[in-house]
């Protein structure tokens, strides 16, 4: 499991055969930085409107398991900006994605 700490976000993750999947509970942070790509917000807004992500106390939580194409675009999603991640996602012992594959 690999978790995305920043800006509020507190999620978890698993990379595997569908790309990299956020787990089910995980916090993505409400608001989007302002180096965020302009596909990040109607992102945010399909998966809200699709049920995956309901608005929190404290940000957007993951309803259920979600599948994103690349830790980058996972961590996009969690952090409300640009992020890449192959380094945003670390596991228990602090190592990124990047170390471990």
């Amino acid at each position: 499991i690999f978790y995305c700490r920043r800006g509020g976000a507190d999620a978890r993750g698993v990379y595997n055969e569908e790309g990299f999947v956020v787990l089910k509970g995980s916090l993505a942070r409400r608001a989007t930085t302002s180096s965020s790509h302009d596909t990040i917000g109607p992102k945010r807004e399909e998966l809200v409107g699709s049920g995956v992500l309901v608005s929190a106390k404290d940000g957007y939580r993951f309803e259920r398991d979600m599948a994103f194409s690349s830790p980058s675009a996972a961590a996009a999603i969690v952090t409300g900006g640009s992020a890449n991640g192959w380094v945003e996602w670390k596991n228990s012992k602090g190592l990124t994605l990047d170390e471990v594959y």
